[in-house]
């Protein structure tokens, strides 16, 4: 008998431009082995063909796409367009975006990336309208989101990074919400399960990570506090967090606190 394996080659695409430097993509610029990667959309018919990614571009950013590490495939475009002969897309004003590519369609789409909490659990309910910004998720980095807020007992959620939820399709201009099936922590799914309820109500923080490009996930804790350590906080233990003071939650992920300092000292 003959044992037949069949693969295909796993297309990895990065993202080299004008911005990769200040924000510590590697000491130069235009560079694509040290660009950051694009997520890899796994969901059925998107396979090898969608990707993505969740990134802060200043105005006046230019870039390209690569398929690998170097620029022997390299794609520009316009109007929604890619092409192997085009040129580079350009960023007019600074912000968070959504960069997605279709290398079967050769399509590209831009729009601001953002993350939110939607669903029963949380106070903006089944409703993506009144996800942003109330209830929105800050970026920590590319492709890693922060976010708190209150969680009720008794219903399920997700996170989602539009205003509307998605038609269904795998066209690049649509929403994209994320769940899971594992409580706590654990791999998420794109368009599909809810995440699971919470067992104890009470304010919570959660990490949406997209870092590992193979395998986007979350994690969430418990959020009660947030205190202000150091040596430089006036009648204070110096780095005790027991008997520091602890900051007032003021929603959306803003707390606040005012306390006397001490010059020269660190928090």
């Amino acid at each position: 008998s003959v044992l037949i394996h069949s693969y295909f080659p796993i297309r990895r695409f990065y993202m080299p431009g004008s911005y990769q430097v200040d924000y510590g993509y590697g000491s130069e610029n235009w560079k694509p082995e040290t660009a950051p990667e694009m997520i890899r959309d796994i969901r059925a018919g998107a396979l090898n063909d969608i990707y993505y990614t969740y990134i802060y571009l200043p105005a006046g950013t230019e870039f390209k796409f690569t398929q690998g590490r170097s620029w022997d495939i390299n794609y520009g475009g316009t109007s929604g367009t890619l092409s192997t002969t085009g040129g580079n897309l350009a960023i007019p004003e600074s912000g968070v975006y959504r960069v997605s590519i279709n290398a079967s369609t050769m399509k590209y789409d831009i729009r601001k990336g953002r993350m939110g909490f939607v669903g029963g659990a949380v106070g903006a309910g089944w409703n993506p309208p009144n996800v942003f910004p109330a209830y929105e998720m800050g970026l920590a980095s590319a492709n890693l989101f922060v976010g708190l807020t209150d969680f009720a007992t008794g219903n399920e959620w997700k996170t989602i990074d539009s205003d509307n939820w998605n038609n269904g399709s795998l066209d690049l201009d649509n929403a994209r919400s994320y769940g899971s099936a594992s409580a706590g922590s654990g791999t998420m799914d794109v368009n599909a399960g809810n995440f699971p309820a919470v067992s104890t109500a009470g304010r919570y923080r959660v990490i949406w990570d997209g870092r590992d490009r193979d395998n986007i996930k979350y994690e969430m804790n418990a959020a009660a506090q947030m205190r202000v350590v150091g040596d430089g906080i006036q009648g204070v233990n110096a780095w005790d967090p027991g008997t520091s003071p602890q900051m007032t939650y003021n929603g959306n992920g803003v707390w606040t606190i005012t306390i006397n300092l001490v010059g020269g000292k660190d928090i």
